[in-house]
Parts: structure tokens; C-alpha cells; sequence
């Protein structure tokens, strides 16, 4: 939950742009910005410009509208009105979404859809997004999928779900797996992100050259930095929580 301050300072850290947005739209008022994203006679642009503004500015009444602009024609539409749906952070979102997750017929804003289910921390969610890091088609959507896991939920059903996906085929999804495992922090992981360190494929979608490997690396380095600052104790407690769910999942007494 954002709190009074931090909201002030989002919106007044966005504000500058929000406002050149709001002058481009000849609108001088959120409800302003709100007309132009339901009036789907507008343009696109226009529409697009409308949706980042109203996320940006955490126009929180503009939830409903964003929730139906998602499920635009338009998919740069709905990319953007994800993508504030994201920002806002209202979990009156969540079931649509996963409605456009089983049922949109254009991967990226499936995909977004995705992400944004993560940020959103429901567990509603969970079994959709797990379920496509298992067995969704495309590679981008199971590594979407591994990535909206490391911050959706830390549970068993997501650890051994993402733990599985450090042996995928595709270099993207284990990439993310590794760096997913890292954010998850179950110390399960370990010695499988340690083997993941002779994982030398170059990911061809990134930006940078980059290796599974490098991602395991940082993985493991984050469960160095953990150990380093957690309290005496902590370590073994997680051992022993790691254990149970072992045995509650085997049925083992």
C-alpha cells in the first residue's frame, strides 16, 4: 500500500509529463483524461496518451475504465492500459486480466497482462501463471510467466514451478528462472543454481549479451547478500519451513 506521501511524490516525480500529455489532449482535468480513454471514437494515440496519464497520476477512479480499456480492439491500447492498471496496483483488476491471459488472441498484450498479475501480488493468479510456465507455447510468455511468479507469490506451487523451468529448452526461460529463483529466496535453489553456472547459451532476446550462467550468478549472489544480513537463527528456521513443506507436500508426518 502506497502511502499519503510517497503518493504525492510519485505523481509530483510524473507530474511534468502528465501535464505536457494533458496539454497535448487539450484537457485540463483527470475526468478530462478519463472521457478520452473510454471514447473509443478517439484515436489511438490519443487513447494510449490518456491511459499513461491516468496511471502516472494514480488516478485511482479511473480503475473500471482501464479494466475495460485492456480489453480493447486496439492492442497498444491495452498494452498501455495494462501497464497502468500495473502502476495503480488495484487487485479489481486481477480477474479480468486473467480472463485476457486465457482468452486474448495477441501474445504481447497477453503477456503484459501477465506481468501485470505479478505486480499485482494476487494469489488468485497463482495456478493461471503457473500453469503457463509449464505449458504455454510460446517461450516469451513462459519466461513473462517466471518473471510475474519471483513477485506474485513465494509458495511451494510457485518455487517448484519456477525451479522446473531452470531445465527448460529455451535459454529466455531459464534466464529468468534463475533470476526469478534469486527474488524468490528459497535456499532449495541453491544447489541448482550453482549447476546453472555451466550454462553458457547467449540469450538472443536481451538487449546485451548474456548468459544463463550470469543470471545464476546474480541469483546466487543475492542468497550471499541474505545470509550476510539475515539475524542469527533465520537461516535454520528457513531450513526447517523448507523441510515441512517437503513433507507436507509427500504427506509425510
Amino acid at each position: 500500500m502506497i502511502s499519503a506521501r510517497s503518493s504525492r511524490e510519485w505523481r509530483a516525480g510524473y507530474a511534468p509529463q502528465c501535464a505536457r500529455l494533458m496539454d497535448e489532449l487539450g484537457v485540463a482535468t483527470p475526468e478530462g483524461l478519463l472521457r478520452c480513454c473510454e471514447d473509443t471514437s478517439e484515436s489511438s494515440e490519443v487513447r494510449v496518451k490518456a491511459c499513461y496519464a491516468l496511471g502516472f497520476l494514480k488516478a485511482h477512479k479511473a480503475v473500471p475504465a482501464l479494466i475495460k480499456a485492456a480489453d480493447d480492439d486496439n492492442p497498444q491500447v491495452s498494452c498501455q492500459a495494462i501497464l497502468s492498471l500495473s502502476v495503480l496496483g488495484s487487485r479489481r483488476a486481477t480477474r479480468p486480466l486473467m480472463r485476457i491471459v486465457r482468452h486474448s488472441a495477441n501474445e504481447e498484450v497477453r503477456n503484459m497482462a501477465v506481468l501485470c498479475l505479478g505486480q499485482l501480488c494476487d494469489k488468485r493468479a497463482e495456478t493461471l501463471v503457473c500453469n503457463l510456465l509449464a505449458r504455454a507455447e510460446s517461450e516469451a510468455t513462459r519466461s513473462y510467466a517466471a518473471q510475474a511468479l519471483s513477485r506474485l507469490s513465494h509458495s511451494e506451487q510457485s518455487f517448484q514451478a519456477v525451479l522446473k523451468a531452470l531445465s527448460d529448452v529455451h535459454a529466455l526461460v531459464r534466464w529468468t528462472a534463475a533470476a526469478a529463483l534469486g527474488s524468490i529466496g528459497d535456499r532449495r535453489a541453491v544447489g541448482p543454481l550453482r549447476s546453472a553456472l555451466s550454462d553458457r547459451e547467449v540469450i538472443p532476446a536481451l538487449p546485451a549479451e548474456e548468459t544463463v550462467a550470469e543470471a545464476a550468478k546474480r541469483a546466487l549472489d543475492q542468497f550471499l547478500r541474505a545470509e550476510a544480513g539475515a539475524p542469527k537463527g533465520v537461516h535454520k528456521r528457513a531450513a526447517e519451513t523448507g523441510k515441512k513443506r517437503v513433507r507436507g507436500r509427500n504427506g509425510s508426518a
